[in-house]
């Protein structure tokens, strides 16, 4: 089973992972560590490596391409093969993530790639 991190500016992991406890009741392989107005980047990296020390088979969701949160979890993951990370987070995908947690990292990554363009578009329903 993956270890999911959900990580990201403000209390964004921690409503996303509010969502997926509605949706599909807790689940114990997500954590979410969120990089507040009052940390700084040494107190995220050290929550950030402290979870690496102890999980494997790690799956990161992290909210923005370049923000500190992703890019503080790469400099951290560059020598793990175990882990892959994910920007632009959205819940229909970590709910994909979370219902197919059997795969390893790297089928897990494959798998993602293929749905995510699916996973966010306009509605095409006119509601007037």
């Amino acid at each position: 089973m993956n270890k999911i991190l959900i990580t990201g500016h403000g209390h964004l992991p921690d409503s996303f992972n509010e969502s997926i406890n509605m949706l599909m009741g807790y689940q114990t392989n997500v954590t979410t560590i969120n990089f507040l107005d009052n940390m700084g980047v040494n107190e995220l990296k050290s929550q950030i490596s402290n979870y690496f020390d102890k999980n494997k088979n790690i799956l990161v969701f992290c909210d923005l391409l370049g923000g500190t949160p992703f890019n503080v979890t790469s400099l951290i993951a560059k020598d793990r093969d175990d882990v892959e990370i994910v920007y632009g987070m959205n819940l229909p995908v970590i709910l994909e993530a979370i219902t197919n947690n059997e795969m390893n990292v790297k089928d897990m990554k494959q798998h993602l790639s293929k749905i995510m363009t699916e996973s966010i578009a306009f509605s095409d329903l006119n509601l007037s």
